[in-house]
């Protein structure tokens, strides 16, 4: 009885063991399942619409792409506001020629249009503006020491022959053309050859690299429509970019004048000893440096009149010689090439050599502009 009673307390005690084990771990198998779960994001916290967990960088990606919509919308936003607002705020901004604000964009000469661009102005080019305002008008080619200066206004520039544009727009001639003209840049005077023999040569390589008209020593000349007699105009400068040829026989080498036998106005370049200089008035006066040959040479005679010791001629800036003006009479029209006037010249005073460009001022040019003008001159055609 003992023994079998020990038996079924034994038995009782497995069958307990045995139950305690599977509630345990019937117990623990959901617990486990619903954290598994939890932590998988698959419950409704972590729903995504198509069933998929959102993971916590795709949650940082939405809102980022968000942030940067929002803020792409904000910037055109803001940016349409301001590019609408820009003309006629009153600062030029980019992209506008000019803005003096909405009230003042009216369009006056000088000023702004509505849109902010320019209106109409000194250096566009156009002659225009209020009554006066305007002399001329060459756009960017304006400067005070051509014809139309930087305020739209005639300088005192009465004659501009450049070979470098012998047509006056930019055009040139063919090379060995023997012209019957030649361009006056500055108002536009009748600067003409009508006599073919008589007709200088114009060359696309003359002085330096640039273009010039070559002078026979014989009879070649332009006859000009300028009148610089000293009684109409007792002040000038003439300013001649040249180069004699090498053994020139004329007695008197004629680089320009106007004279009628009474040394009146003329200079000369070359030709026999003693006969290279400038009139005045009453002989001759030499000019050192003028005749050498073969090179370059800016010469620019400034008249003063008859006042005494007053006129002066520079040869590619240095002081030459300086003597009493002539203000007698002689011819009515200008001579290049020839002491004379057109009219009476002399084979014996015909230049021998290249001529490259003509300017006649109607003053005695300061220094500072004469330097500034020789300067610009000497770069151009490579004077040393």
């Amino acid at each position: 009885m003992t023994r079998a009673h020990s038996g079924l307390v034994g038995g009782w005690l497995l069958a307990t063991a045995f139950m305690s084990s599977m509630w345990l771990a019937c117990y623990l198998e959901p617990e486990e399942s619903i954290d598994a779960k939890v932590d998988s994001g698959s419950t409704a916290d972590g729903a995504s619409e198509d069933g998929h967990a959102n993971t916590s960088s795709d949650a940082t990606a939405d809102a980022d792409a968000d942030a940067d919509a929002d803020a792409d919308a904000d910037a055109g936003a803001d940016a349409d506001a301001d590019a609408a607002s820009l003309c006629g705020n009153g600062t030029q901004d980019p992209d506008e020629e000019c803005d003096l604000g909405s009230a003042s964009n009216n369009g006056a000469y000088g000023g702004c249009n509505a849109d902010c661009t320019r209106a109409a102005y000194c250096g566009d080019g156009v002659v225009n503006g209020p009554a006066s305002t305007e002399d001329c008008d060459n756009g960017a080619a304006n400067d005070d020491l051509d014809a139309c200066s930087s305020e739209c206004k005639q300088t005192k520039l009465l004659l501009w022959l450049d070979a470098t544009d012998p047509n006056g727009d930019s055009s040139s001639l063919a090379n060995d053309t023997q012209a019957s003209a030649w361009v006056d840049k500055a108002a536009g005077r009748s600067v003409v050859q009508a006599t073919t023999s008589q007709q200088p040569t114009y060359k696309t390589v003359g002085i330096g690299t640039k273009p010039a008209f070559w002078f026979d020593g014989s009879d070649d000349l332009f006859d000009v429509d300028l009148d610089i007699n000293g009684s109409v105009r007792p002040n000038l400068t003439i300013v001649v970019v040249l180069q004699n040829a090498a053994g020139n026989t004329s007695n008197y080498a004629g680089v320009w004048g106007h004279d009628n036998g009474d040394w009146d106005r003329f200079l000369t370049s070359g030709g026999s000893s003693g006969s290279h200089g400038i009139s005045n008035g009453t002989g001759f006066t030499s000019v050192t440096g003028i005749d050498a040959e073969g090179e370059p040479l800016v010469v620019t005679t400034v008249l003063q009149g008859a006042t005494s010791n007053a006129s002066k001629v520079y040869v590619n800036g240095t002081l030459g010689a300086t003597f009493t003006g002539s203000i007698s009479e002689g011819t009515s029209r200008f001579s290049i090439g020839n002491v004379n006037g057109p009219n009476g010249a002399l084979a014996t005073h015909a230049f021998d050599g290249y001529i490259a460009e003509v300017r006649v001022y109607d003053e005695a040019m300061d220094d500072a502009a004469r330097e500034s003008l020789e300067t610009r001159l000497k770069t151009k055609y490579d004077v040393p």
